[in-house]
């Protein structure tokens, strides 16, 4: 039994400075300066063991079944487990937890710079940016009895790059791209032994491709292809793999993956009132090194950088122009997902592993104007239009179908 509450505070501010710059050759410039913090602070209670047992018995759950029932509810029997009554929460007796109970500050600030230059006719665009970013970070954990994590902080920064190319091989019916680049991705988690704040996580990456319109620029297509390594991603300490050594620390940088893969989108308008979408993209992500388990080198990643190796979405609407419908449009969309592994299986327990899922949706709009300048919009959107219960991401309980209205005024 949990209770928990998170107030969270963001703001920023970025300004653009643009330049086109005259001349037989057009050139345009990008020079930007931002800044932005973010402040969240988490408190956590939790109710366990005997106190959790008291509570529930005095709610009427006598039984051991009664008990289990609520300690561990089955999503797929929600008439059982979804109606048992929950105690009230108590903040005065409630426990609170020591490490979900935290403050977190993050600053940042960077600026970045880009310059374009197109050349042979403007058949040919180069293109190329520079970003420098400053991150600081302060940790807080007021429960703590180790005084390195009641006030942990740290900063780092990094320069990234980009460079990339576009060609008009046929002009905007064929035009070929290639970018690189690098990246920083600032995701602070502290060390519960040292208070050493990691995990700020780099990444290189190529993409080429093909793009166009065609049809007199009513359909148009992208076929793309990627391959990209993260690195500095957070793995157990191997001198100290259980963090049972307090004076080690329990976690390490020794981690990366290399990602891979190919997309192709299309969407088109086959008529005036009806427009297609598509998409499909196979995706292959490999740990590339891990200092705690070798093994696993070549393997793909679970948890969080873990994704179904194929995905497919389509897409289709029509809009009435003209006749008694008119202002009406109609849609349906479609979701794929290969099925993959989420967790791995320890000696507690047995893989997770996602289903595939194939899931429906559906939506329609009826626009009603009233002279000039007020209209009306009406908005009904289904998802999961067949009610497929398989189990989400986050191994939650499918929300299954979902029905939403909504309506605005315009004037």
């Amino acid at each position: 039994m949990n209770e928990q509450t998170i107030d969270d505070l963001q703001y920023g501010a970025q300004i653009d400075l643009t330049k086109k710059w005259g001349g037989a050759v057009r050139q345009r410039s990008l020079l930007t300066f931002d800044i932005s913090e973010d402040e969240t602070k988490q408190k956590t209670w939790q109710l366990t063991g005997t106190g959790l047992d008291n509570e529930l018995r005095a709610l009427g759950l006598t039984t051991t079944a009664d008990l289990n029932a609520w300690k561990k509810p089955d999503p797929f029997t929600p008439n059982v487990s979804g109606r048992l009554p929950t105690p009230d929460f108590k903040p005065t007796l409630w426990p609170m937890t020591d490490s979900s109970t935290f403050n977190l500050y993050r600053y940042y600030y960077g600026g970045l710079f880009n310059h374009t230059v197109e050349l042979l006719n403007e058949r040919l665009m180069l293109t190329g940016s520079l970003r420098q970013d400053w991150a600081e970070f302060e940790r807080q954990q007021p429960l703590s009895a180790d005084p390195e994590l009641r006030r942990a902080s740290g900063k780092t920064d990094k320069l990234t790059y980009s460079v990339g190319a576009n060609y008009h091989f046929v002009p905007r019916q064929l035009v070929g791209y290639v970018s690189y680049g690098t990246s920083f991705d600032p995701a602070p988690q502290t060390d519960p032994n040292t208070g050493e704040i990691m995990g700020n996580k780099t990444a290189a990456g190529v993409e080429v491709g093909f793009k166009g319109a065609l049809l007199q620029e009513a359909f148009s297509y992208t076929l793309s292809a990627f391959e990209t390594e993260q690195e500095n991603e957070v793995t157990d300490n191997p001198a100290n793999p259980t963090g049972i050594d307090p004076l080690l620390a329990r976690f390490v940088p020794g981690g990366s993956s290399k990602g891979r893969g190919l997309s192709l989108d299309l969407s088109g308008r086959l008529t005036e009132g009806l427009t297609l979408l598509g998409n499909i993209a196979w995706t292959d992500i490999r740990i590339s090194k891990n200092l705690a388990n070798p093994a696993l080198v070549g393997t793909r990643p679970t948890a969080n950088l873990g994704m179904p190796g194929r995905t497919g979405a389509l897409a289709a609407r029509y809009n009435f122009k003209s006749g008694a419908l008119k202002g009406l449009s109609l849609g349906l969309n479609y979701q794929y997902y290969q099925k993959y592994v989420r967790i791995l299986g320890t000696a507690t327990s047995s893989d997770l592993v996602l289903p595939s899922r194939s899931e429906w949706g559906a939506m329609a709009n009826y626009n009603v104007r009233f002279g000039k300048k007020l209209s009306t919009v009406f908005s009904v959107n289904v998802t999961n239009l067949f009610d497929e219960r398989k189990l989400t991401v986050a191994a939650f309980t499918p929300p299954g179908r979902e029905i939403r209205f909504t309506t605005s005024l315009k004037y």
